[in-house]
């Protein structure tokens, strides 16, 4: 393709004597003309130079990103937006590929639109060259994270799970008052135990979830700031071909369960030098098997303090309300929790936390006290490619009584949880890496009907910068 010199003097990209003469440019001259009247500060010449391009060459990538640079240098973001999005999609390279989802991200960015730059600055990662072009991105996508008044997390998982209804490990469990008359007027046993539905023993299936949390900066001085909050999260089953077998009448939907937040959280640093306190207040609605359940109401108070540097200690309080949808008795509960926190010199870090939890109910199997026990473990160094945390706890319920325990004896039950996550350092999607979680939890109850065991392995994402 040649260009008449002409068309260049209307561009003004080229200033000569012979204005009066037909000379013939290439592409390639006149793209070189316009790179460098833009160098040189003349914007719209070299603007006028990537649309003469542009109009025989529609995909042509240097083009385009060239025309998107002259357009935020003369602040058209709409422009620079549509010409850098068309780049990206066209580029074959990757640094093109890199370059325009940059330039769409910047172009985002001075137009204050912080989360759609940082989307773009995800895409750009991706295609980071190099490990200073990707550390650029993470700078960049931290900066505006600062800056945003909203912050929003998505989240969606597919979990093989061995009891996604939460079913009893046992086949039996002891009779309720009413069986033992019945069994009594048959001139059976009157503990004879009861048999357990399959619905009502574990099912094994696919956990199917998603959700998001999103948070607005509603407002920030030098000690304080105050965010509204907002998340949903829904979570259904399929059944495995055994959990069919076991219980055909059931359907992994029939144990869905969905939940939607609401709240306002207030940080403030009460003297120079302190950690920030932090409240909070959240209301919430559950459904289950797709039908409203319960509502709650949260109040929430945290503090940490740095009690050397490599240690710190943390203390929560919450106090929640919740009344039931489908004619159960509300639930009143206050829980505490205590976290200490340590470094160690080679760079692993723990965490052992004492928890305690009083939940008051007219409802007896909701009526307890909760005493709970946790050690976490971090490795600093990768195992494998795998930066690797260990955890396990130990949590004892104590129940006055049971309606579905004749007997005279308290309902008691005891549960440990032994869990693995693992973080892929090494690989990487859109600023992402992939974590995975292994979790076994054992529940021994005085009541059979409530013996529990689970395993679960997770997947998920997590943010690399």
């Amino acid at each position: 393709m040649i260009f008449h010199k002409t068309a260049i003097f209307a561009l003004g990209l080229l200033a000569s004597p012979l204005a009066a003469q037909d000379i013939l440019i290439t592409p390639t001259d006149l793209y070189a003309a316009s790179v460098q009247a833009l160098r040189e500060g003349r914007p719209a010449a070299a603007a006028e130079g990537a649309d003469a391009l542009l109009s025989v060459a529609p995909s042509n990538v240097s083009a385009l990103l060239l025309r998107t640079e002259t357009a935020i240098v003369q602040e058209d973001y709409a422009t620079a937006i549509t010409r850098g999005r068309q780049a990206f999609w066209e580029a074959e390279g990757r640094e093109a590929t890199f370059t325009s989802a940059r330039l769409v991200a910047l172009a985002h960015a001075r137009q204050g639109n912080d989360t759609r730059a940082q989307i773009w600055l995800r895409l750009a990662r991706q295609f980071a060259p190099n490990a200073a072009a990707a550390q650029g991105v993470a700078e960049d996508y931290q900066f505006l994270r600062n800056r945003n008044p909203w912050s929003t997390s998505f989240r969606f998982g597919i979990t093989p799970s061995s009891n996604i209804n939460n079913g009893s490990a046992s086949e039996t469990t002891q009779p309720t008052e009413l069986l033992q008359q019945l069994n009594i007027f048959f001139g059976r046993d009157p503990n004879a135990p009861a048999d357990l539905s399959g619905d009502a023993q574990a099912l094994s299936g696919y956990e199917i979830s998603g959700g998001f949390n999103t948070a607005y900066r509603l407002r920030t001085t030098d000690t304080s700031g105050t965010f509204l909050t907002a998340a949903a999260n829904y979570r259904t089953y399929r059944l495995s071909d055994d959990a069919r077998e076991q219980a055909p009448d059931a359907e992994g939907s029939d144990y869905a369960d969905a939940n939607l937040t609401f709240g306002v959280t207030h940080r403030f640093i009460g003297r120079p030098g302190d950690l920030p306190t932090s409240l909070s207040f959240q209301v919430s609605q559950n459904w289950y098997a797709d039908e409203p359940y319960s509502r709650s109401a949260t109040l929430t108070g945290s503090h940490a303090w740095n009690l050397t540097p490599t240690d710190r200690l943390n203390l929560s309080m919450s106090l929640q309300r919740t009344v039931g949808l489908q004619d159960q008795d509300p639930i009143n509960s206050f829980g505490i929790t205590g976290s200490w926190t340590h470094a160690f010199s080679w760079g692993d870090t723990a965490q052992f936390t004492l928890g305690l939890r009083e939940s008051d109910s007219d409802t007896l199997d909701s009526d307890y006290t909760s005493y709970r026990v946790a050690g976490d473990y971090n490795l600093a160094e990768p195992i494998l490619g795998f930066d690797v945390g260990f955890g396990l706890e130990y949590e004892e319920r104590l129940y006055d009584d049971s309606r579905f325990d004749v007997g005279v004896n308290e309902r008691t039950d005891r549960t440990t949880t032994a869990r693995m996550r693992a973080v892929v350092s090494q690989v990487e999607l859109f600023g992402f890496q992939p974590v995975v979680t292994f979790e076994a939890t054992r529940q021994e109850s005085s009541i059979d009907l409530f013996d529990r065991e689970y395993t679960r392995v997770g997947f998920d994402l997590q943010s690399s910068f």
